[in-house]
């Protein structure tokens, strides 16, 4: 693996507090040797959630020690793609939607029980482990099955395959 080029990958969200935490921590566990993560937020909380910290600590990652941290253009500039968690985040901040980027839509973990904190962790980390794998030599995916499970904003035909071939090709243009 030492020929595989690590792809910068930006998590964002609202308040990069939860999702976005999430995501960086399962991509620096399961993907270290593909991706180099970085999460932001458009207005970041003072503070990682409590309730995530500990359904985090359930899959032997400590987040008590992270800081939310502020989305600048330069982390958007660093970035090779760009993730959002579902938060409507363009309608906060349109910087993410100026380069290549998808949408996850995942749930907003606030005010949630722990056990829907625990369901929204194991998508988060469904996602991610499948971004890892699609970056992966000799892995592929079935692009239906992605199709069906993402859904884009950015409206690029290309971008609307995303995992297997499509992250690959957007990374073969950078």
């Amino acid at each position: 693996m030492g020929s595989c080029i690590k792809r910068r990958v930006l998590l964002v969200c609202v308040e990069n507090s939860d999702r976005s935490q999430m995501a960086e921590a399962f991509a620096r566990k399961f993907g270290g040797d593909v991706i180099e993560p970085a999460s932001a937020g458009t207005h970041p909380a003072s503070r990682v959630s409590p309730t995530v910290v500990d359904v985090m600590k359930e899959r032997q990652i400590d987040l008590s020690t992270r800081t939310p941290q502020l989305l600048t253009t330069r982390l958007v500039e660093e970035a090779d793609l760009i993730i959002t968690m579902g938060c409507s985040v363009k309608e906060v901040c349109p910087a993410p939607m100026v380069k290549h980027s998808i949408d996850w839509k995942l749930e907003d973990p606030s005010c949630k029980s722990i056990d829907e904190v625990r369901r929204i962790r194991d998508e988060v980390e469904r996602k991610v482990r499948e971004l890892v794998d699609s970056l992966r030599p000799g892995k592929s995916q079935d692009k239906s099955e992605h199709q069906e499970r993402f859904s884009f904003d950015s409206g690029v035909p290309s971008i609307a395959l995303l995992y297997s071939d499509t992250v690959s090709r957007i990374f073969a243009s950078n």
